[in-house]
């Protein structure tokens, strides 16, 4: 027994002799490359969230002649470009023309919330052909309606559901 005992711590202290700075070196290196794996992580994590500010700035610049309005009654084959000048004229106070329209359309689709009996208008969405302070200026005649008039935002920028 003292033969196999003394056998095997030779092998021990040989084992760990040999492999212990190895092990070491090893475990060093890993650690090396973890903290790396980390600062690449968060580093890639900023770029990401960099493009995706510039990304919605251009998003948002591109709207910048667009606005939505919402409220306004809907009917079966309207022509969404006169609701909107009549619109402009009657309640704006302010009189454009629709070769200023470059698009205009509802968007989403009618649906009607719990206890409500007919749906909601859906939103209308211009697109001037060039950028129109004068609509979001003159919303403020539509106070005390159920009207409203705001800039097109990105997703990311709209505060409101």
């Amino acid at each position: 027994m003292e033969l196999n005992d003394s056998f095997d711590e030779v092998i021990k202290a040989r084992f760990l002799s040999e492999c212990e700075p190895r092990l070491s070196a090893m475990e060093e290196r890993i650690a090396s490359l973890e903290t790396k794996i980390q600062a690449m992580s968060k580093a890639s994590v900023e770029r990401a969230e960099a493009y995706e500010r510039k990304l919605d700035a251009q998003e948002q610049y591109q709207r910048r002649s667009n606005v939505c309005i919402f409220g306004l009654p809907e009917k079966s084959g309207e022509n969404v470009t006169e609701v909107v000048t009549k619109l402009c004229s009657d309640k704006l106070k302010f009189s454009i023309d629709a070769t200023l329209i470059d698009l205009c359309h509802r968007v989403g689709r009618l649906h009607s919330r719990p206890g409500e009996t007919e749906a909601r208008p859906r939103a209308i969405i211009v697109k001037f052909i060039s950028y129109q302070r004068t609509v979001i200026a003159a919303r403020r005649q539509l106070n005390g309606s159920v009207m409203t008039v705001r800039e097109e935002l990105t997703r990311r920028r709209d505060t409101f559901p």
